[in-house]
């Protein structure tokens, strides 16, 4: 079983995701081309959100099929899903994938999982720079009342910690876990227990089952404290979609994995509860998927959907989120979120949206980063000096370069902070590359590095002498950095200045789902949408490999152990009567062939997505020409509303010369309204 539907490596995987990062080099919507930033002007990521230019596919008769579980997603939750319902006793689990790879976000992120958990011998050493950031938080107090709730379990753990523990590697444990992440998240500690609290099992799940071995624990950027993690021997997150591969090929696991096929809607019986997905091939295929035990939507949040990004956004200047970069696949648009929308489904916290801070400052790309992303390595501004603590929490270290004119920062690494060997940084990419791309700057001495990205070659060193000295003291009395060390320093040549940017990261808005078995709630916040489960980045207040992945086990455990077979037959039967008979609706348009149209102006509606569309058209002599579609309230990312926007409808009617046009691919509810609503326009235009 490979996790491509070409057989791909993981290095040709990887390769694909190229030095452009997700962004502007992963595979994208209907042929939509991503757009690389060229050096020195804006970054211009129009791949961001579908464009909605898509060729309609020939029409296909639809595929109906009936699983245990359809899980829509193939990234790192849904892949733990899919594994987790094989575990489990499932017998037919589909997985659907709108990418030609496997992977998602996980595949090509860092694949850090944070967890107090760690095994023994993946711990690393208790040095004198986490002594010193441990000390710092002990010293401080709690900051709020939450943290107050839970400060004496905490200092007692770390007191057993020093009496009874082993000393010589790092301290770690739930409460203290929960704390820290819950300052540098900006949320309350008891947020972050409800995503932590009940992993133990997942890991054991992983050891003993799943045949897991951890890398060392380091710290990650905004988050300092060494309980990220990975599989061993893997570079990045490939190790977590290799590791699940390897376990469905050995057990031979009943998961029909299907490419480049997109949800594209769910399937409600009479009742309105979710029984299946509509998804549709890149050949043309359709499929109709009905779920006996329910659907688990996966496909993330919509970190690439600039469009619902700019629309829920709270927090950053629309100066710099119009252009902002991602460091995810082109895939994240939110289009599960939208889909259960449809049907009544709630959504919280959309507005938060994390940046990481440490991608490349013109693609957003996080496989280009130079320097050792463990370490608190100088960050500098345009005019060589130090603006924040390089120990800052994301959200921190996001608004402190927002707030720099230039929007931007450099990171500050040496021959032994940068990580660069064979003219490689840790991820493969050429340093030539990214030199030519303008995004990092080499050179012998301090001075003339400075030079060479455009600093004043005194302040700058001035700089570096003065954080190096804070790093030999382990003291910051300048920005409070707790975590300078002399590990940190800058010291011998050659020296790297690696431009560095915000890229969004995480959206934490989602679906409103319980978080013990992830159903879904509608809009009164009590109702359930029966029949679906939303699980990662999809979910509200969840975000990031090291929640999606349990999720994934949970809400299979969950669907095996607790939800019922559902019979059917019945909505099996209907789905096909209904699609039969909106057949033979679009075969008649109920506006003959030889009609004559009267001139004049004529409305006619239809009902999308979001509600009623009208389109007006002018007759003028027998010519049919469309003056406007509106109110255009259709999904964002999935390619009706992208349609009307930028006039693909208004080409396929006029062409057309009625309503008699393929549908688009990915938006058949809408193209369905706006053939309705033509219909009705040009019947009362009939002379």
């Amino acid at each position: 079983m490979s996790y491509s539907n070409e057989g791909m490596t993981r290095r040709q995987a990887l390769t694909l995701m190229g030095i452009g990062g997700a962004a502007a080099a992963a595979f994208t919507v209907a042929g939509c081309s991503p757009q690389q930033a060229p050096a020195g002007d804006e970054p211009a990521q129009e791949n961001l959100a579908t464009t909605g230019e898509q060729e309609a596919a020939p029409a296909k008769p639809t595929e109906y099929a009936e699983y245990d579980a359809i899980v829509v997603g193939a990234g790192g939750a849904g892949l733990t899903a899919a594994v987790g319902l094989s575990y489990f006793g499932a017998e037919r689990v589909l997985l659907l994938e709108a990418d030609k790879t496997a992977g998602g976000n996980t595949l090509i992120s860092h694949g850090s999982i944070s967890t107090p958990r760690l095994p023994d011998y993946a711990k690393p050493p208790m040095t004198p720079r986490y002594q010193n950031y441990i000390d710092a938080i002990i010293e401080g107090g709690p900051q709020n009342e939450s943290e107050e709730r839970y400060w004496d379990q905490f200092l007692a753990e770390y007191k057993d910690w020093q009496e009874n523990g082993d000393t010589s590697k790092v301290f770690d444990s739930l409460t203290f876990h929960c704390i820290d992440y819950a300052r540098c998240d900006e949320i309350a500690v008891d947020e972050e227990m409800v995503l932590y609290e009940r992993t133990p099992e997942f890991y054991t799940w992983l050891d003993e089952e799943v045949g897991v071995r951890f890398k060392e624990g380091y710290g990650g950027s905004g988050y300092p404290w060494p309980r990220c993690s990975g599989v061993e021997g893997a570079e990045r997150g490939e190790g977590w979609i290799e590791t699940f591969f390897t376990y469905l090929e050995e057990k031979n696991a009943p998961v029909e994995i299907r490419y480049s096929t997109p949800a594209v809607s769910l399937i409600a019986d009479g009742e309105g509860n979710i029984v299946g997905v509509n998804a549709e091939g890149a050949d043309g295929s359709k499929l109709a998927a009905f779920a006996k035990r329910g659907v688990v939507l996966a496909t993330g949040g919509f970190t690439s959907n600039r469009d619902m990004l700019i629309a829920y956004n709270l927090d950053w200047p629309y100066s710099f989120m119009k252009h902002a970069n991602t460091d995810g696949t082109a895939f994240q648009n939110g289009d599960a979120i939208t889909m259960a929308q449809a049907y009544g489904a709630a959504v919280n916290q959309m507005e938060r949206i994390q940046f990481l801070t440490q991608c490349d400052a013109k693609t957003g790309a996080e496989n280009t980063l130079v320097g050792d992303r463990s370490l608190t390595l100088l960050r500098v501004n345009q005019n060589g000096e130090r603006f924040v603590a390089e120990d800052a929490s994301r959200l921190e270290m996001t608004r402190a370069i927002l707030a720099l004119p230039e929007q931007y920062a450099y990171q500050i690494s040496d021959k032994n902070t940068s990580l660069i060997e064979d003219g490689k940084n840790a991820f493969g990419v050429p340093v030539s590359t990214l030199q030519e791309l303008g995004t990092l700057f080499v050179a012998d001495t301090i001075e003339e590095l400075a030079n060479a990205f455009g600093a004043d070659p005194a302040i700058f060193a001035k700089t570096v002498e003065t954080y190096n000295g804070y790093c030999d003291a382990y003291s910051d009395p300048d920005f409070g950095n707790t975590l300078c060390a002399p590990e940190c320093k800058t010291l011998e040549p050659p020296f790297y200045a690696y431009a560095i940017a915000p890229a969004s990261h995480i959206t934490y808005g989602g679906l409103v789902a319980d978080p013990d078995n992830f159903t879904v709630k509608k809009f009164d916040g009590e109702t359930i949408l029966e029949g679906v489960y939303s699980i990662g980045d999809t979910r509200e207040g969840a975000g990031g490999v090291d929640i999606g992945l349990p999720d994934g086990y949970y809400v299979a455990k969950y669907l095996m152990n607790e939800v019922a077979e559902r019979d059917l037959k019945a909505a099996i039967e209907t789905a096909k009567a209904d699609e039969e008979a909106a057949a033979e609706a679009s075969n008649d348009f109920g506006v003959t062939a030889d009609a004559i149209f009267a001139d004049g102006t004529y409305t006619g509606s239809g009902n999308g997505m979001g509600g009623e569309i009208d389109v007006t058209l002018e007759v003028s002599g027998g010519q049919i020409s469309v003056t406007d579609i509106s109110p255009n309230n259709e999904t964002v990312g999935i390619g009706g509303y992208e349609a009307i926007e930028d006039g693909t409808y208004i080409q396929l009617i006029e062409a057309a010369q009625g309503p008699d046009f393929d549908v688009i691919s990915g938006a058949t509810i809408t193209s369905n309204a706006i053939q309705t609503a033509v219909t009705e326009a040009l019947q009362g235009a009939v002379a």
